[in-house]
């Protein structure tokens, strides 16, 4: 990505994260991952989100390394961005309702290191005071949420809103104690995940939004 396009993007992040006098913000939401890349099924979580809840603002967040993955991202964290910026602009020209409320946060990239979502949930609110927060996390983490990083300052700070993963068993009985949590039902629950898109390109090409496979494209994104 280039300079300009860049500081366009930082530009547009700053403005939307900045509680103007006019705009009272009461509920986001965050959606946080790697997005490596970002695809249908994040697409989907997306809409739905926005379909079924009134929030203020919906923070997509891509992280620097997952706190539950071994390895950095394959694409940069500019290419991310770049290539949600692409997945939500598609969304907001085919969802005029959605205009205003997404915002592609670099948030987490800014601050390099591990990803930890209680960070981001403080420095969001420290940015935008009184305003409830709800995490959007697919149900594969069910199992293990108790083990999160600060998870007592979750509990106490966020709602959580678990999106079904097609193949994971999920066991509500090991969520920690006091959580508080609900089910966004979505339309349709893809299979595919980043790891297996990215591994091969061509062959899961249809799952991605047309302008982000150009992108990857273009760029020589997953190809070494």
């Amino acid at each position: 990505m280039n300079h300009q396009i860049n500081n366009q993007i930082n530009k547009q992040i700053n403005n939307q994260m900045n509680n103007r006098p006019e705009e009272k913000i009461t509920h986001i939401a965050i959606f946080g991952g790697t997005f490596d890349p970002v695809h249908l099924g994040h697409c989907a979580v997306i809409k739905a989100v926005l379909d079924n809840f009134n929030y203020d603002k919906l923070f997509i967040v891509p992280a620097v390394i997952s706190n539950f993955k071994n390895k950095s991202p394959r694409a940069s964290g500019l290419d991310r961005m770049m290539m949600l910026k692409l997945s939500v602009d598609k969304l907001i020209k085919n969802n005029k309702g959605f205009k205003d409320k997404v915002v592609v946060s670099d948030i987490e990239l800014k601050r390099e290191g591990v990803s930890y979502t209680s960070d981001t949930v403080r420095e969001i609110k420290n940015k935008i005071s009184e305003c409830k927060v709800d995490v959007v996390l697919g149900d594969d983490h069910v199992n293990k949420l108790s083990e999160w990083h600060d998870i007592d300052y979750l509990i106490k700070n966020v709602r959580f809103v678990f999106y079904k993963r097609m193949e994971f068993q999920v066991d509500l009985n090991l969520l920690p104690s006091g959580i508080d949590f609900i089910y966004l039902k979505l339309d349709r629950i893809y299979k595919e995940n980043s790891t297996e898109i990215r591994e091969n390109i061509d062959k899961y090409k249809n799952y991605l939004d047309d302008d982000v496979r150009k992108y990857i494209y273009s760029k020589g994104l997953y190809r070494s």
